[in-house]
This record gives structure tokens, sequence and C-alpha cells, in this order.
């Protein structure tokens, strides 16, 4: 019998142990990472940047790829295109995160985004209309500003990667979600005002 129970509880510990470690790995993928600026005008050059390449992939892979572009007509963005906008978005994720799975689950999240919209257009028969109505700046502005409002604009919330940025507060020194332009978190802020009333 205390054979048995040994036998259980090892099976037991080894069960939980498991358990543990999936839920380890499937929070990593889920709970976004950290990224640690200086200030906020970094963490909003950080969007720029990205925001920047993903215009640059868009410019090559629509309005001056003939071909890609004829290919649009009847499927929304190619094989070609999402490829290469996937490529980008993970790019910068990755180089500031470090986080290989996140990054790639954003950056396929983001396309798939996408191809969600131009499946709905396509269902709806609008997607010729619109094809044939709007010039090749036209459509890849409507992909940028689809991808920018998916990811963070600044315009809404939540956003995909509105949590990425940490900030150090140049007062308490501690470890916030955001600062103002002086490097002070909310609570530095607030007892700030409240000193200079007195």
């Amino acid at each position: 019998m205390e054979r048995l129970a040994l036998c259980s509880k090892v099976l037991y510990d080894r069960d939980i142990l498991e358990k543990q470690r999936r839920i380890i790995e499937l929070e990593k993928k889920v709970t976004p990472p950290k990224i640690r600026f200086k200030g906020y005008e970094d963490w909003e050059r950080f969007k720029t940047e990205m925001y920047r390449d993903v215009h640059v992939v868009l410019e090559k892979m629509v309005i001056d790829n003939h071909f890609e572009y004829e290919h649009m007509s009847y499927q929304g963005l190619t094989f070609r295109q999402e490829n290469a906008l996937t490529e980008c978005v993970y790019e910068h994720l990755y180089k500031g995160t470090n986080n290989g799975e996140w990054s790639e689950k954003i950056a396929n999240d983001t396309v798939y985004s996408l191809r969600t919209m131009f499946a709905s257009l396509h269902k709806t028969q609008l997607w010729a209309f619109i094809y044939q109505l709007l010039r090749p700046e036209d459509i890849s502005e409507l992909i940028y500003e689809h991808v920018r409002w998916y990811l963070d604009d600044d315009s809404h919330s939540p956003c995909v990667i509105e949590d990425l940025p940490e900030f150090v507060c140049d007062t308490c020194h501690a470890i916030v979600d955001y600062v103002n332009e002086t490097q002070m978190c909310i609570e530095c802020e607030i007892i700030s005002c409240y000193e200079h009333r007195t």
C-alpha cells in the first residue's frame, strides 16, 4: 500500500509539473512582453520606425509591383504581400522584445486581420468595386491605416501593442506603464502638484 501511495504521489507531482510548464509556455505566448524605454518619445519613435517600414513594404508590394497589384483584384492581399508584411512587423517587434513566439503571433494576427477585411469585402461583392475605384496608392494607404489602427495608432484603446512600453520614473525610480514629458509617474506628478499648492 505504501508503494502504491508513493507511485501515486510521483505521478501526481509529475502531472502538476507538466501542467505548470504548459501554463508558463502559454503565458509567454499570450502575455505581452515589456520594452523599457527612456521616455515616451522613444516609445513613439519605436512605433514610427515600424510604421515607416510597413509603409515602405506596401509601396514596394502594392504601388511599385504591378504583378502583385494585378493579382490583388481577385485575391485581396497576395501571398507575397502577406509574407512581406508579416516579416516587417515581426522584425520590429522581435527587435524590441526578444520574444520570438509573441512577435510571430502578433505579426501573424495583424496580417490575418487584413485577410479578414479582404474576405469580408469579397463576400459582400465590394472588393471588385473598390479595386476598380481606387488607385494603388489608395489601396496601400487603406492597408497601412488598418495595420496602424490594429497595432496602436493612439486613437483608441485597447490596442495590441499598447502594453509593451514601460518606463522608469525619474523621481521615485518605480517601473511604470506611463510617464509624463518630465519622466514623472502619475503618483509623483500628483504629489508634485499637491506640494506646489501648499
